[in-house]
């Protein structure tokens, strides 16, 4: 079976970043800006989950001393 250049090229340029998309260097910054906004957005939630996590396990140490 043969593969027609047409797809050969299409699937090189997936292979090297270069789909369309990815040829305007400008709507690649933009593409990227979002990823890392999302991935640190989300680095926060765990930051402040882990925080109230420990607040939370601080308070209920705090009340089984007071009921001993």
């Amino acid at each position: 079976m043969r593969i027609p250049k047409k797809v050969k090229i299409i699937l090189s340029n997936a292979r090297f970043g270069r789909l369309i998309c990815q040829t305007n260097s400008y709507a690649a910054l933009l593409r990227d800006k979002e990823k890392f906004q999302l991935r640190n957005e989300l680095d926060n939630i765990k930051l402040d989950n882990q925080e109230l996590e420990q607040q939370l396990n601080h308070v209920m140490k705090l009340l089984d001393h007071e009921y001993e």
